[in-house]
């Protein structure tokens, strides 16, 4: 299926649970704050997965909350396989984004936790993304969360103070952050030199065909010098003529 707005819609539309009458508004909402479609789609997607656990659950809207979203995250699944942790994070960020709007619509009660000066930090720095920066929701959102996840590294729940911060700071971050990514497939076998400067390079590759293709190779140089692309003349054809 072809990853449309409209396609997100009707995508939407196939929910049967307590979340089914507020989907379409969600999916709205999302087209309204410029979204792409394709993310749309992962964003409805999930949704639909949440539906789903819901309704299974006979879970209403009323009092959903984070707690939810743990006991819907350590679900059993039918099929036992291991869940990379990009994809476990991914979903709880989107689920979280769905809640969050319900919320702001008066469906779901507001939260009940202590905001710690992380996430209050991080709020302030979405703020002005959005009122100084203009950045899309998109950007907005993943800016925010990697500056929260930071500032939770680096002072926990305790007070934040960014005097304090230096580079050696990021940089652990990033490291710690870096190995939960899966590293890049291996290629099966190495490639020669020559064969590797050619995938570099598609000129060469074509340039090293063409002289392959020549009668008058490099390697030959018994009858002296001759130019590239005519035919050699051979020395009994030259004593008859």
């Amino acid at each position: 299926m072809e990853r449309t707005y409209e396609s997100a819609k009707a995508l939407a539309g196939r929910a049967a649970g307590p979340l089914s009458s507020h989907l379409g508004a969600f999916v709205a909402s999302l087209i309204e704050q410029q979204y792409a479609a394709c993310v749309i789609h992962i964003k409805v997607r999930h949704a639909l997965s949440f539906d789903r656990w819901l309704a299974k659950r006979r879970i209403g809207l009323a009092g959903l909350g984070e707690v939810h979203i743990e006991r819907f995250q350590s679900r059993i699944r039918r099929v036992h396989r291991r869940i990379r942790v990009q994809t476990r994070q991914l979903e709880r960020r989107e689920v979280a984004h769905l809640l969050r709007f319900l919320r702001a619509q008066g469906v779901c009660p507001a939260a009940h936790v202590q905001t710690t000066a992380a996430e209050a930090m991080a709020a302030r720095f979405e703020q002005h993304l959005q009122q100084q920066q203009g950045l899309a929701a998109t950007t907005i959102e993943r800016y925010r969360t990697v500056a929260e996840q930071f500032l939770e590294y680096r002072f926990g729940r305790g007070a934040v103070d960014l005097t304090v911060l230096r580079a050696a700071d990021s940089t652990a971050f990033i490291r710690l952050q870096s190995q939960h990514l899966h590293p890049l497939e291996r290629p099966r076998c190495a490639l020669p030199a020559s064969q590797a400067r050619r995938r570099r390079d598609p000129c060469l590759s074509v340039a090293e065909t063409q002289t392959r293709k020549s009668p008058c190779s490099s390697t030959h140089h018994s009858h002296g010098p001759t130019t590239t692309g005519r035919r050699a003349i051979r020395p009994r054809a030259l004593a008859r003529a």
